[in-house]
């Protein structure tokens, strides 16, 4: 990892943005809900909208946690969600609010936590780990990070040495190991001098793009 480290302190963490068409939300804007006037107001009439990690940075400061919600989601998953997953976090948004309102004073005891988090259906840690990423929570004292399949795979490759000691990280371990990662990702970002957002960002980006032996 340390003769990237100058690529990865390069990284341009605040503009990495996502594009998202207002096509795939039709049937959710056209609604009567709370989650259809939101979206209605990001897309404010255009056919597409552009986010990046800035804009959800600004959000989290000047947004109520509904309207967070579901810019996160358009960053992180410009072409829609899976099955009806975005459906279920519209039903049970309140219940994701009250976990982020709890999150945002920091999580001491993270497995207590995520117990909670674990009754919201269609609610994982890939779209948890945003929230409480955008949100800057911390998690048993170390900041939240975004940890996705795109990141799992690549410590499942043991593409980079330093994050051997997670070993392989299935659907049933990962909420388990989620506080290891982000000791390792914090000690690593250290030794680079860098954010360790921008370390995350370089593993998503290139970690399953890189051929190392």
């Amino acid at each position: 990892m340390k003769r990237f480290k100058q690529l990865i302190q390069s990284m341009p963490l605040n503009e990495q943005a996502f594009k998202s068409k207002k096509s795939t939300w039709k049937k959710y804007i056209d609604g009567n809900s709370e989650v259809s006037e939101i979206l209605k107001f990001i897309f404010d009439g255009n056919s597409e909208v552009q986010i990046s990690r800035k804009d959800l940075f600004v959000i989290t400061e000047e947004k109520n946690l509904k309207y967070f919600i579901v810019a996160v989601i358009l960053w992180g998953y410009p072409r829609g969600m899976r099955g009806n997953h975005f459906e279920n976090l519209v039903l049970n948004i309140d219940s994701i609010v009250e976990a982020l309102k709890e999150a945002k004073d920091g999580i001491p005891e993270w497995t207590i936590h995520y117990k909670k988090i674990e009754e919201i259906h269609g609610l994982g840690l890939s779209t948890y780990s945003k929230f409480l990423y955008f949100l800057n929570v911390k998690v048993e004292g170390y900041t939240a990070l975004i940890l996705d399949n795109r990141i799992t795979n690549t410590f499942n490759e043991r593409t980079f040495s330093e994050f051997i000691e997670i070993g392989k990280i299935r659907y049933d371990n990962a909420v388990s190991k989620y506080p290891l990662y982000l000791k390792i990702m914090d000690t690593l970002s250290e030794e680079l001098h860098t954010d360790s957002g921008k370390l995350e960002m370089f593993i998503f980006e290139f970690g399953q793009n890189l051929k190392l032996k």
